[in-house]
Protein backbone atom coordinates (compact mmCIF):
# COMPACT_ATOMS: atom_id res chain seq x y z
CA UNK A 1 0.00 0.00 0.00
CA UNK A 2 1.35 3.32 -0.64
CA UNK A 3 2.06 6.18 2.12
CA UNK A 4 -1.37 8.36 2.68
CA UNK A 5 -0.11 11.49 1.08
CA UNK A 6 -0.62 14.58 3.25
CA UNK A 7 -2.90 17.23 1.50
CA UNK A 8 -3.62 20.77 1.04
CA UNK A 9 -6.97 21.42 0.07
CA UNK A 10 -8.22 25.15 -1.13
CA UNK A 11 -11.46 26.83 -1.59
CA UNK A 12 -9.41 29.99 -3.73
CA UNK A 13 -12.33 32.31 -2.83
CA UNK A 14 -11.61 35.42 -1.14
CA UNK A 15 -14.11 33.94 1.62
CA UNK A 16 -12.69 30.53 1.09
CA UNK A 17 -9.62 28.91 3.05
CA UNK A 18 -7.48 26.40 3.64
CA UNK A 19 -7.51 22.65 4.98
CA UNK A 20 -4.52 20.76 5.37
CA UNK A 21 -4.49 17.02 6.01
CA UNK A 22 -1.20 16.04 7.90
CA UNK A 23 -0.82 12.05 6.67
CA UNK A 24 1.73 12.02 9.81
CA UNK A 25 -0.64 13.33 12.48
CA UNK A 26 -3.68 11.66 11.28
CA UNK A 27 -5.75 15.33 11.89
CA UNK A 28 -6.85 18.78 9.88
CA UNK A 29 -5.75 22.22 10.26
CA UNK A 30 -8.24 24.91 9.21
CA UNK A 31 -7.59 28.27 7.95
CA UNK A 32 -9.47 31.12 6.63
CA UNK A 33 -7.78 32.56 3.53
CA UNK A 34 -6.27 35.82 4.38
CA UNK A 35 -6.47 39.04 3.01
CA UNK A 36 -2.89 39.30 1.64
CA UNK A 37 -0.70 37.68 -0.68
CA UNK A 38 2.03 37.69 1.50
CA UNK A 39 0.05 35.95 4.03
CA UNK A 40 -1.20 33.32 1.62
CA UNK A 41 2.06 32.66 0.32
CA UNK A 42 3.43 31.84 3.92
CA UNK A 43 0.57 29.73 4.78
CA UNK A 44 1.26 27.75 1.69
CA UNK A 45 4.87 27.68 2.34
CA UNK A 46 4.26 26.41 6.08
CA UNK A 47 2.16 23.50 5.47
CA UNK A 48 4.09 22.41 2.49
CA UNK A 49 7.43 22.69 4.77
CA UNK A 50 5.57 20.74 7.46
CA UNK A 51 5.09 17.81 5.09
CA UNK A 52 8.55 17.70 3.81
CA UNK A 53 9.74 17.58 7.74
CA UNK A 54 7.77 14.88 8.47
CA UNK A 55 8.44 12.96 5.16
CA UNK A 56 5.30 13.65 3.77
CA UNK A 57 4.25 12.89 0.28
CA UNK A 58 2.44 16.16 -0.53
CA UNK A 59 -0.91 16.58 -2.67
CA UNK A 60 -2.52 20.03 -3.37
CA UNK A 61 -6.04 20.36 -4.53
CA UNK A 62 -7.93 23.90 -5.22
CA UNK A 63 -11.88 24.02 -6.30
CA UNK A 64 -12.14 25.02 -10.14
CA UNK A 65 -14.82 27.42 -10.70
CA UNK A 66 -16.11 29.18 -13.38
CA UNK A 67 -18.12 32.45 -13.50
CA UNK A 68 -21.51 30.62 -13.16
CA UNK A 69 -22.88 30.27 -10.45
CA UNK A 70 -27.11 28.65 -10.06
CA UNK A 71 -28.02 29.94 -12.78
CA UNK A 72 -26.78 33.74 -12.33
CA UNK A 73 -23.28 34.87 -13.53
CA UNK A 74 -21.27 36.93 -10.89
CA UNK A 75 -20.51 40.42 -11.35
CA UNK A 76 -17.84 41.18 -13.39
CA UNK A 77 -15.39 42.52 -10.98
CA UNK A 78 -15.77 39.89 -8.33
CA UNK A 79 -15.15 37.28 -10.85
CA UNK A 80 -11.92 39.17 -11.91
CA UNK A 81 -10.67 38.99 -8.10
CA UNK A 82 -11.75 35.55 -7.89
CA UNK A 83 -9.37 34.39 -10.90
CA UNK A 84 -7.36 36.50 -9.78
CA UNK A 85 -6.92 34.94 -6.23
CA UNK A 86 -7.39 31.47 -8.74
CA UNK A 87 -4.32 31.98 -10.33
CA UNK A 88 -2.07 33.85 -7.41
CA UNK A 89 -3.09 30.27 -5.69
CA UNK A 90 -1.99 28.07 -8.61
CA UNK A 91 1.23 30.37 -9.26
CA UNK A 92 2.80 30.02 -5.54
CA UNK A 93 1.59 26.16 -5.54
CA UNK A 94 3.90 25.24 -8.78
CA UNK A 95 6.83 28.08 -7.49
CA UNK A 96 6.60 26.16 -4.55
CA UNK A 97 6.74 23.07 -6.97
CA UNK A 98 3.45 21.30 -5.18
CA UNK A 99 1.88 18.19 -7.42
CA UNK A 100 -1.72 20.13 -8.23
CA UNK A 101 -5.12 18.46 -8.85
CA UNK A 102 -8.67 20.80 -9.40
CA UNK A 103 -11.80 19.46 -8.41
CA UNK A 104 -14.97 21.05 -9.85
CA UNK A 105 -17.86 21.98 -6.85
CA UNK A 106 -19.94 19.33 -8.29
CA UNK A 107 -17.28 16.51 -8.05
CA UNK A 108 -17.10 17.16 -4.93
CA UNK A 109 -20.40 17.67 -3.88
CA UNK A 110 -20.94 14.09 -5.55
CA UNK A 111 -17.67 13.08 -3.57
CA UNK A 112 -19.15 13.80 -0.56
CA UNK A 113 -22.99 12.68 -1.40
CA UNK A 114 -24.36 16.29 -0.66
CA UNK A 115 -25.28 18.20 -3.49
CA UNK A 116 -26.89 21.72 -3.78
CA UNK A 117 -30.60 22.37 -4.12
CA UNK A 118 -31.69 24.37 -6.65
CA UNK A 119 -32.65 27.88 -5.91
CA UNK A 120 -31.18 27.85 -2.29
CA UNK A 121 -29.75 31.17 -1.33
CA UNK A 122 -25.76 31.22 -0.95
CA UNK A 123 -25.88 32.09 2.73
CA UNK A 124 -27.95 29.00 3.19
CA UNK A 125 -25.86 26.64 0.88
CA UNK A 126 -22.96 27.79 2.90
CA UNK A 127 -24.54 27.19 6.22
CA UNK A 128 -25.16 24.05 4.91
CA UNK A 129 -21.94 22.88 4.16
CA UNK A 130 -20.55 24.31 7.57
CA UNK A 131 -23.54 21.79 9.33
CA UNK A 132 -22.46 18.97 7.12
CA UNK A 133 -18.84 19.51 7.89
CA UNK A 134 -19.46 19.81 11.96
CA UNK A 135 -21.63 16.44 11.62
CA UNK A 136 -18.70 15.18 10.08
CA UNK A 137 -16.13 15.80 12.29
CA UNK A 138 -18.48 15.12 15.06
CA UNK A 139 -19.47 11.84 13.85
CA UNK A 140 -16.27 10.54 12.59
CA UNK A 141 -14.44 11.90 15.72
CA UNK A 142 -12.23 13.44 13.79
CA UNK A 143 -9.24 15.87 15.25
CA UNK A 144 -9.30 18.97 13.84
CA UNK A 145 -7.29 22.34 14.46
CA UNK A 146 -8.60 25.90 13.39
CA UNK A 147 -11.96 27.07 13.62
CA UNK A 148 -14.52 25.46 11.23
CA UNK A 149 -16.72 28.46 9.70
CA UNK A 150 -18.36 29.20 6.59
CA UNK A 151 -14.57 29.89 5.01
CA UNK A 152 -13.62 26.61 5.99
CA UNK A 153 -16.11 24.52 5.50
CA UNK A 154 -15.80 24.45 1.91
CA UNK A 155 -12.00 23.32 2.10
CA UNK A 156 -12.34 20.66 4.42
CA UNK A 157 -14.80 19.24 2.57
CA UNK A 158 -12.96 19.66 -0.83
CA UNK A 159 -10.46 17.82 1.00
CA UNK A 160 -12.35 14.61 2.08
CA UNK A 161 -13.85 14.29 -0.97
CA UNK A 162 -10.08 14.56 -2.26
CA UNK A 163 -9.39 11.69 -0.12
CA UNK A 164 -12.24 9.41 -0.97
CA UNK A 165 -11.19 10.05 -4.82
CA UNK A 166 -7.67 9.00 -4.18
CA UNK A 167 -8.93 5.73 -2.43
CA UNK A 168 -11.65 5.12 -5.15
CA UNK A 169 -8.21 5.30 -7.56
CA UNK A 170 -5.99 3.20 -4.79
CA UNK A 171 -4.09 5.81 -4.72
CA UNK A 172 -3.49 5.91 -0.48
Amino acid sequence: MKQQPSILAIDPGVSGGFCYYSAAGKDYNLHPMPGTEVAISGIISYFLDYASMHGDVMKCVIEQVTGYVGGEGQPGARMFTFGENYGFLRGVMIAKGCDISTITPRAWQEAIDFKKPRGIKTHHWKASLREYASNIITLRGLDVDGALSTKTADAFLICRAFQRNLLKEGQQ
